[in-house]
């Protein structure tokens, strides 16, 4: 589990150490997290027997969703709630 765990998590990361420029690293990043999703998702067919394009769509949404949710929460909802505590 914790092989699984570095190597997903290595992937978004690796640009970043190896690419000097900002704007660089996170395209590459980038590219390189939606094709490492959609190979999972590639992969997932063996077992769920899904269209590979589908499959592989379905991972890709997924791993969006699941990175523009926190921002959007910490970026929105987060700043309000703080100031009616802080006041």
């Amino acid at each position: 589990m914790l092989i699984a765990f570095l190597a997903g998590g290595i992937i978004p990361l690796a640009p970043f150490l190896f690419i000097a420029a900002a704007y660089s690293s996170f395209l590459t990043a980038s590219v390189m997290t939606f094709a490492s999703l959609f190979a999972i998702g590639l992969w997932k067919t063996t077992f769920t027997n899904k269209h590979w394009l589908v499959s592989g769509g379905e991972m890709v949404v997924m791993g969006v969703l699941a990175a523009v949710i926190p921002y959007l929460i910490g970026d929105l909802i987060l700043p309000t709630i703080l100031s009616s505590i802080l006041g």
